[in-house]
């Protein structure tokens, strides 16, 4: 930066994958520490990353204790990648809520951008793979939102009715859940009970989240977040990515990477 001298920091320790095929999945909701990881392994040449642009959080704040009880966070640095690309997006027109909100904005989106050379910089790694800057990590290999997937279907996966409708079918179906003795028994065989899609719908609307509910496509996938939610409940991350895996698109492609590396 303009004020203080730049800090370079490298992995010292042997690492316990060095070698191998390696796959990184993101997309618009991975943030921060897992940017800079995405980016240490695309900039290295050391593997594929898949999915979808990231968040691009890349500043470093320090927080000071105030006398009156507040606290103030202030940006003291940012990220840098290790072929030099900053990590974090502009601001639009200094606006935090655009800042915030500019992620759901790119759920029309369902082709990768192609670079603007007015504002984004080209960068090379050692192995000549062409990487930009301008803001989050973009994949090596893009696989795009499907053409249904819209800012009201994505509040409504993450909205709070599908934590607490979870719980409640985790309460209400204990005798059953301790018949299955695996999560992958229980991605096979549960099946949700009929309750569960008006009560996300009624939940949702509360929130104001408005979800028409013969919508089947906002409904299936409803369901199966609701699903792997409860699954972690039991299982944890294994149970929750074990359900969540079945229809996910970037984890498809990621496999047939590894099925079919490049040599």
């Amino acid at each position: 930066g303009k004020h203080v001298k730049s800090k370079e920091i490298r992995s010292i320790k042997p690492g316990i994958f060095e070698t191998g095929d390696l796959v990184l999945l993101i997309d618009e909701f991975s943030v921060s520490a897992s940017e800079v990881l995405a980016a240490a392994l695309q900039d290295n040449d050391r593997g594929t990353v898949v999915g979808r642009r990231s968040f691009g959080k890349g500043l470093v704040q320090e927080q000071y204790d105030l006398k009156n009880g507040g606290a103030l966070r202030l940006t003291v640095a940012r990220y840098y990648t290790p072929t030099n690309r900053s990590i974090q997006k502009p601001y639009a027109n200094g606006q935090k809520e655009s800042y915030r909100a500019e992620v759901y904005d790119r759920f029309s989106d369902t082709i990768k951008p192609p670079p603007d050379s007015s504002n984004i910089h080209l960068f090379t790694t050692k192995k000549g793979k062409k990487l930009y800057d301008g803001g989050g990590i973009t994949p090596d290999v893009w696989v795009p939102l499907d053409s249904h997937q819209t800012a009201k279907k994505q509040l409504l996966l993450g909205s709070q009715a599908l934590t607490t409708t979870a719980f409640e079918i985790f309460k209400a179906e204990q005798q059953q859940l301790k018949t299955m003795t695996s999560a992958q028994q229980f991605c096979n065989s549960f099946v949700l009970p009929a309750w569960v899609w008006p009560s996300l719908v009624q939940r949702a609307a509360t929130d104001s989240v408005y979800v028409n509910p013969a919508d089947t496509l906002a409904r299936n996938k409803a369901l199966l977040q609701t699903k792997a939610m409860l699954a972690r409940y039991v299982w944890r991350g294994t149970g929750y990515f074990t359900v969540a895996n079945t229809t996910d698109p970037v984890f498809a492609k990621a496999l047939s990477l590894l099925a079919n590396p490049k040599p």
